[in-house]
């Protein structure tokens, strides 16, 4: 009778072992994911601020004080709002834009993980990771349609100014 019940519990815990690193499989890829995308912007805000540099440099040398003005204003709402400046190249626009699209997948296949192995609590919290993540992105793109708690919406719409 013992010999059923302790290989019945060793096959219970066999399975636990094996939900349990499937679920931390899922965490640790998510978490490189994450890593990966902090690296990227890291290098990301480093690359953006070379450019200004190297445009208010030039500005500078030109004398153009006006040009040097709004580079200034465009490096201080890069700084302070995380507005991606307007005039920026597209490869650096692409280097982010990849770098978002590669996290935004990667907390999909997580959702879809956590789901199919019944961690609805798991996924639940992704997608709500990745909802914050997408309103972030949003926020610093100046996306007028995005409204939270603690970012109120910008009435932008032409009917609305008459009000």
């Amino acid at each position: 009778m013992r010999y059923p019940l302790l290989c019945l519990a060793l096959l219970f815990n066999l399975f636990a072992c094996v939900a349990f690193a499937q679920d931390d499989a899922v965490a640790k890829n998510l978490d490189a994911a994450k890593d990966r995308y902090d690296k990227a912007l890291r290098e990301w805000y480093t690359s953006v601020s070379n450019w200004l540099d190297q445009r208010e440099e030039a500005a500078r040398k030109e004398s153009n004080n006006k040009t040097a003005e709004l580079i200034k204003l465009d490096r201080q709402a890069f700084l302070d709002k995380d507005e991606t400046p307007e005039s920026l190249p597209n490869p650096l626009k692409q280097d982010i834009s990849d770098a978002r699209k590669t996290l935004i997948a990667a907390y999909e296949t997580a959702i879809k993980e956590y789901t199919k192995a019944s961690k609805d609590t798991e996924a639940t919290a992704v997608e709500k990771e990745l909802a914050a993540f997408k309103a972030k992105i949003a926020v610093s793109n100046g996306d007028p349609s995005v409204a939270s708690s603690t970012q109120p919406r910008r009435l932008t719409s032409p009917k609305w100014k008459s009000i």
